[in-house]
């Protein structure tokens, strides 16, 4: 916000001694006199301009900026703190490499740090969904899976790239490679279906039978898929004050897809067809399966495309 010019004093309440009192008395006269008093206060605050917005206080005060609202929780409720799982747990998603740091440099700079803490928790393992392919993924093994047997268990990715010059049968072939470099799982991120697309320039749905040859090797290898469609719904509606996301779409622009032409209905049927067409293959759907802000529509997706136990072969 611009600042007043130089040599300028803003007015404040004080500077204008007949207005006040004017709102004083219109208080102290009448029973009914607050809301003549309120105008007046508003008609004080217009005058003083904005500069001097911070001298009147009150019910009538401009209001926060929503980028600066830092609300205080007045819930009490009883609190159960557990330090620790009581049962070793594992930890199935989480990113520790280095794609989506923004710098290059590792999400966790300190994996013996790392490790102490899963002691304390009774973390027994972590899926590390950042092993990409190639290099980066031997990089990520290094540090990980080889240097600590049995704490990390990465997932590669594949490159969609080929996918703009049609090269779908080499999915299959880089899942192979990686899947024999030591990857555990294969992971899937929502570039596919909103930004992946083939020589045509057509988009690539997750549901696309040109990747139907990834998801049999994905099964021959006896490896997990996990697969984060979509983002929450309110990524793809209106940026308006109806919003219930507006906060963090104003600090992040780029996260809308109002504007894009996809649903995300339409990334969701096209997951649940997926998993439809390849039984053989172990999904798992991240965040709740797309559905996080509708929790009653993952158990009757699971049951209906019997995600439970419906994989023939379990992972290494």
């Amino acid at each position: 916000m611009e600042g007043p010019p130089r040599g300028h004093r803003a007015p404040t309440a004080a500077s204008l001694p007949e207005r006040k009192s004017l709102v004083k008395h219109q208080v102290r006269g009448h029973p009914a006199g607050i809301g003549r008093a309120m105008l007046l206060a508003m008609s004080l605050r217009a005058h003083l301009g904005r500069w001097g917005r911070r001298a009147v206080h009150g019910p009538w005060s401009v209001e926060p900026r929503l980028s600066r609202y830092e609300p205080q929780s007045t819930l009490e409720l009883p609190a159960h703190p557990r330090p620790a799982a009581q049962f070793r747990a594992v930890d199935v998603h989480n990113h520790l490499g280095r794609w989506l740091s923004g710098d290059g440099s590792w999400v966790e700079p300190d994996v013996d740090r790392l490790l102490r803490a899963m002691d304390r928790c009774n973390l027994g393992a972590v899926v590390n969904l950042d092993g990409r392919w190639g290099a980066e993924l031997e990089e990520n093994l290094d540090r990980y899976d080889r240097a600590h047997p049995g704490r990390f268990a990465t997932f590669c990715h594949v490159d969609w790239s080929v996918c703009g010059r049609d090269g779908f049968d080499d999915l299959p072939r880089q899942l192979a490679e990686s899947v024999g470099r030591g990857a555990r799982g294969l992971k899937v991120w929502k570039d596919l279906g909103r930004s992946v697309r083939d020589a045509a320039g057509r988009l690539v749905a997750p549901d696309d039978p040109r990747l139907a040859g990834l998801w049999r090797a994905a099964a021959d290898a006896g490896i997990p898929v996990l697969v984060h469609t979509a983002d929450p719904v309110a990524h793809f509606r209106p940026v308006d004050r109806r919003n219930e996301r507006l906060e963090e779409l104003r600090r992040s622009p780029g996260a809308s897809w109002a504007r894009s032409g996809l649903t995300h209905g339409a990334l969701m049927a096209s997951f649940e067809a997926l998993v439809r067409d390849n039984p053989a293959t172990t999904f798992v759907g991240a965040h709740m399966a797309g559905w996080s802000e509708r929790s009653g529509k993952t158990m009757p997706l699971q049951q209906k495309l019997k995600l439970l136990g419906s994989s023939p072969k379990s992972p290494p």
